[in-house]
């Protein structure tokens, strides 16, 4: 005969099992609350049928050049764009600042990441991009073995769920305009168009530590140096599609060093040691 109180003992466990598994599964957990804010369109031109060129955030000071119908002329970070006069303010102390209309038509909503989330998101969109390197470039390629630069882009966010426009020019509407010395690891980086100097032709991948990984047309996908030559002649701008209430993560750190040497990219793209 099985020993009575073993069966007891099986039988209070399976109930207690019972009991755990037929509680809801939110209690003791913590949602994942996004926070979100507005943004306003910025555009090429100063009329409302003009190609957005990216999004600028509610509160953002600016600095502006010129009144066109209806639009103010600013200076985004060196490259020129045009905001509604109706998205704008003017402060006490007689600076402009972005004061988005909730109902504009010009009013974009902006999703943030929980900060740790979009680390992870970023250290995942250069991991997966190198997994890449050295695969040619092919025009009008968007897929593992054929990039073109855009394409290239493309893929990476869309292995993150992260749909962009597809063409580098197009690119400049997806995510928040930065300046150039606030890149993070995973911002889109665009060069100049030659026959139009406010027009995107190229983009790559911010690396840190002023590197971007890209599609090249002559190496393929490979690592290039933004104070080299072309590069540095031809910067246009940068934009943050994984965004967070605050730019700077200052205590994380990307665990991948370069060459192997004890040089660590941050995700901020400030190198430590």
């Amino acid at each position: 005969m099985k020993n009575p109180l073993r069966i007891i003992k099986r039988i209070a466990a399976l109930l207690l099992c019972l009991t755990l598994c037929l509680q809801p599964l939110s209690v003791g957990a913590t949602p994942v609350v996004k926070e979100s804010t507005l943004t306003t369109k910025v555009r090429h031109y100063g009329y409302a049928g003009s190609s957005v060129i990216g999004q600028m955030e509610n509160g953002a000071k600016i600095s502006i050049l010129g009144t066109y119908n209806g639009f103010y002329q600013i200076d985004c970070y060196d490259m020129i764009g045009y905001i509604a006069t109706s998205q704008v303010k003017k402060a006490e102390d007689g600076t402009y600042y972005i004061a988005c209309q909730p109902d504009s038509s010009e009013t974009l909503a902006l999703e943030y990441e929980d900060m740790r989330n979009a680390l992870t998101l970023r250290l995942s969109l250069l991991a997966t991009g190198e997994k890449h390197l050295g695969t040619p470039y092919v025009l009008g390629g968007s897929r593992p073995g054929a990039f073109d630069c855009s394409g290239f882009t493309y893929y990476l966010y869309a292995q993150l769920g992260i749909s962009l426009n597809r063409r580098a020019s197009q690119q400049l509407q997806n995510g928040i305009i930065v300046p150039r010395e606030a890149m993070m690891v995973g911002d889109l980086v665009f060069f100049r168009e030659a026959w139009d100097p406010s027009e995107a032709s190229h983009v790559g991948i911010y690396a840190g530590n002023n590197t971007i990984l890209h599609a090249s047309s002559s190496l393929g996908i490979s690592y290039a140096n933004l104070d080299t030559d072309w590069f540095a002649d031809n910067f246009l701008c940068a934009r943050r599609v994984i965004h967070t209430p605050n730019v700077q993560i200052p205590d994380l750190e990307a665990p991948a060093a370069d060459n192997g040497s004890c040089v660590v990219r941050s995700i901020s793209g400030r190198t430590a040691h």
